[in-house]
């Protein structure tokens, strides 16, 4: 049991400790490297023979986009014309894929291509509507995003790629090193980077000028709606063999994006709505892992316990 509790632990704390350290937001510099030391090692044991478009991948991106525009909608009513409100669901309900969800399913043992994949096709759809879709939601048009976007792929994605390839060519045993001595261990990253996370969070946090307690209930329950249906739809669209693959492709969000957006683009009002959703989509990830680790030490114990009577067969019986 507490052994199963390790692996969502390295979650949960490492980001309720960040919001409570502020300071910590110093570091915000080392978030893009460490996503870049876990998705290399994660595409060490890629096979891009295995990266291929999926028609599912196109279903998660209209259903990305329809959510968005969607629940935005869906705010602008409810809230009674409460735009900074329907802003934070927006940028919460638009973010596209995380840079994180190939390093999340390779510890809860999915296809991490298949995820690698569908995490490109989001960023970058997400991204070329996004241009379209932020002056209508925000009134203004910047088209600094769109440089922002594309060294955010660049620098976290085609880096490690790139290097993956390079480190296989030369030395082919490091893939076989990354999957069964590093990988067990790369969740310790993940944990510094929630712990940044949550410094970055605290910090936004404190600046905002919202003292209403109706306002943050509204854009925290908004958002924990959201996540919820993220989640479930993925699953619901995710063909038979995918199903994590694709829950974990719509639900887990790329919300340092999407903060940088609303600040920059509407309202720091705006940006509690991803600041939210930090909280909501890492504690299901959380459950996750520890649902994971559950069942893998019962599968361990059941093999265990059906190879122990080989060993001692007719230990304690007479022969006749």
């Amino acid at each position: 049991m507490w052994k199963a509790l390790g692996q969502p632990a390295k979650i949960i704390i490492p980001l309720f400790i960040g919001l409570c350290l502020p300071w910590m937001s110093r570091a915000s510099f080392m978030v893009r490297w460490l996503l870049v030391v876990m998705l290399l090692n994660a595409c060490l044991g890629i096979k891009f023979s295995g990266l291929k478009v999926r028609l599912y991948h196109w279903y998660l991106l209209a259903a990305n986009l329809a959510i968005g525009v969607l629940a935005w909608l869906l705010a602008c009513w409810l809230c009674g014309g409460n735009t900074e409100v329907a802003k934070a669901v927006f940028f919460t309900a638009i973010s596209p894929t995380a840079t994180a969800a190939p390093v999340v399913i390779a510890f809860l043992g999915g296809n991490v291509a298949t995820v690698l994949m569908g995490f490109l096709i989001s960023d970058l759809g997400i991204s070329l509507f996004l241009i379209g879709l932020l002056p209508v939601v925000t009134g203004q048009m910047d088209w600094r995003f769109v440089q922002e976007v594309f060294l955010n792929i660049a620098f976290v994605m085609a880096l490690p790629v790139f290097l993956s390839r390079v480190l296989l060519h030369f030395w082919p045993w490091l893939a076989d090193f990354a999957k069964y001595k590093i990988a067990p261990h790369a969740l310790w990253a993940w944990s510094v980077m929630l712990l940044i996370l949550g410094g970055m969070a605290r910090t936004t946090f404190d600046k905002q000028e919202v003292s209403a307690v109706v306002i943050l209930l509204q854009i925290g329950s908004a958002t924990l709606a959201v996540c919820i249906l993220n989640f479930l739809l993925g699953w619901i669209i995710g063909p038979r063999r995918c199903k994590l693959e694709s829950s974990q492709l719509l639900g887990q969000k790329n919300t340092s994006f999407t903060i940088y957006l609303a600040i920059t683009f509407a309202s720091p009002v705006a940006a509690l709505g991803p600041l939210f959703y930090i909280l909501w989509h890492n504690s299901w990830n959380a459950i996750q892992m520890f649902q994971y680790e559950k069942r893998r030490q019962r599968r361990s114990a059941c093999f265990l316990s059906s190879s122990a009577p080989a060993s001692g067969a007719g230990a304690g019986h007479p022969t006749h």
